[in-house]
């Protein structure tokens, strides 16, 4: 009751600043957010997330709730990331300009085919794109052919990069074209 501070009052403390890139996760539980049956979801978390990224602060929230270090491990994966993002990008513009290709070529010979100049054999054109595209041989083009195709991409672009980790994630954020 008299002048003393009861010791059971509470300060108000200061909020601890965010960990420095040295004081963040260690590599091996860094990587333990890759584990591969969470890695769909926190790339889907990933995405819709960078939506409301503004700052770099933004950012850093964003990387330390999803991938548990703010940093994402930049010290390890760095180029890889930059190497994927490049490789990524570059794959989705070219992909576009196939498909526009391609469109355009059927339109072209539909339009002669319809005009009685050509006569196509679609049957044969048809068997001849599936051998190509249909990677598990199980006669039909379906999407498991299509991750097929993606990951033998990715294994290829990938042969002998130091960090595979931030290649994946760079190659995924190239295809989104963000």
């Amino acid at each position: 009751m008299g002048g003393k501070a009861d010791s059971a009052t509470a300060t108000p403390s200061t909020p601890s600043p965010p960990p420095t890139p040295e004081e963040s996760l260690s590599s091996e539980s860094f990587l333990s957010a890759f584990d591969p049956s969470k890695l769909g979801q926190r790339f889907q978390d990933y995405g819709d997330g960078l939506k409301g990224v503004k700052t770099v602060d933004d950012w850093l929230k964003l990387n330390g709730r999803v991938w548990g270090d703010p940093v994402l491990g930049s010290d390890k994966f760095s180029t890889g990331a930059i190497f994927g993002f490049v490789s990524g990008f570059a794959i989705r513009q070219a992909f576009r300009v196939a498909v526009t290709m391609a469109g355009l070529g059927y339109i072209s010979l539909q339009t002669l085919a319809y005009k009685g100049y050509i006569s196509i054999n679609w049957p044969k054109i048809e068997k001849d794109v599936t051998d190509v595209l249909d990677l598990d041989k199980d006669g039909q083009i379906t999407h498991k052919d299509f991750q097929i195709g993606a990951i033998k991409l990715q294994k290829f672009l990938m042969f002998g990069l130091p960090s595979a980790a931030g290649f994946g994630t760079g190659f995924w954020l190239g295809m989104r074209g963000k």
